[in-house]
């Protein structure tokens, strides 16, 4: 697994701080929220709302890059329908 960024590594630091104090105990590697799992794993920047939305925020969380990568195509179906939805609102106020 290659080396974390230092950005991930400090804010895995602070989650684990977090979590230590919510648990009693810090995770091993990483608890993932959505797996309900603490494992080795390959991490990455996982994006909030989905860069796609123009204007939209681009806070990140820690993902698991394999919980990230599986909602990709449902992402992209729903980046698709918002941007046609936009588009037809524009073309229905022309």
């Amino acid at each position: 697994m290659k080396p974390l960024h230092p950005e991930i590594e400090q804010r895995l630091q602070q989650y684990r701080r977090d979590y230590e104090v919510a648990n009693g105990r810090p995770f091993e590697h990483f608890f993932c929220p959505i797996l309900a799992i603490d494992e080795r794993a390959e991490l990455i920047r996982g994006h909030v709302i989905n860069k796609a939305y123009n204007g939209a925020p681009r806070t990140w969380v820690i993902q698991r890059a394999d919980v990230d990568n599986f909602g990709s195509s449902a992402e992209s179906v729903g980046a698709r329908a918002a941007g046609e939805s936009a588009l037809r609102g524009r073309i229905a106020s022309c």
